[in-house]
């Protein structure tokens, strides 16, 4: 694991205990409010959706983007720790997937334009 994902995984630990830490209903609630905490946040308000009220709290003071992504990370970390998963090399892992695919595309356009070009 990153040293990201253990420090949050201490913290989680720390902060809200063993328990907390596998609890993943809790872990999902935490990830999804957090996604629509930055949607609000970066000025494109969720349709339908009361921050407030996923949150369980009143609205409070708006936080920076900053703060609701490492918030986000934090909750992936967790997710990732107890699955096995080094959430930074998954990451790695997903954007090397995406260059293939965009490499395989590249290639295949070029192979239907020398095609097309032979005709």
């Amino acid at each position: 694991m990153s040293e990201f994902q253990n420090r949050a995984v201490r913290l989680i630990t720390a902060c809200e205990g063993e328990g907390a830490l596998a609890d993943l209903p809790k872990r999902f609630s935490n990830l999804l409010t957090g996604i629509a905490e930055l949607h609000s946040v970066v000025g494109k308000p969720v349709d339908n959706v009361d921050l407030s009220k996923l949150q369980g709290q009143s609205k409070g003071q708006t936080r920076s983007v900053d703060v609701v992504i490492g918030d986000l990370m934090r909750e992936l970390a967790a997710i990732g720790y107890l699955h096995d998963i080094d959430i930074m090399q998954a990451g790695y892992n997903g954007l090397d997937s995406r260059l293939q695919d965009i490499k395989r595309l590249l290639k295949a356009a070029q192979s239907d334009k020398r095609g097309a070009d032979q005709e």
